[in-house]
């Protein structure tokens, strides 16, 4: 499942028109074109509720400022934050979000355990 807010859609469309403009047939925007596709055919973005509302995770004073969106609406969805940041995945463990890596997701199928 791919969750997100309206916001992180609007963003990342915006960083696919800036990569098809930079490199219009290369294979990082067919990748960066798929996920974008797939998040669009996923009904998951939440248009109703903006990044800044969305409720704050505990001990998220250990997140990086960027990350704080992303880790908040894992949280509140409980969805798997996909990532390769190893202090994000830590902080999930540590706050109570899930995040891995992509390897483990593949490998595990999303099963996360909370410590």
């Amino acid at each position: 499942m791919i969750v997100v807010t309206d916001e992180i859609n609007r963003r990342y469309l915006n960083l696919y028109d800036q990569l098809k403009e930079k490199y219009p047939q290369g294979a990082d925007l067919l990748n960066f074109g798929r996920l974008y596709l797939r998040w669009k055919e996923t009904p998951k973005v939440d248009e109703g509720r903006m990044s800044s509302q969305l409720p704050p995770v505990r001990c998220e004073s250990s997140i990086k400022d960027e990350d704080k969106e992303f880790a908040r609406l894992a949280n509140l969805t409980g969805a798997v934050l996909v990532t390769f940041d190893g202090a994000l995945i830590e902080a999930g463990h540590k706050c109570g979000f899930k995040a891995m890596t992509p390897d483990d997701v593949l490998r595990t199928g999303g099963s996360v355990y909370s410590t």
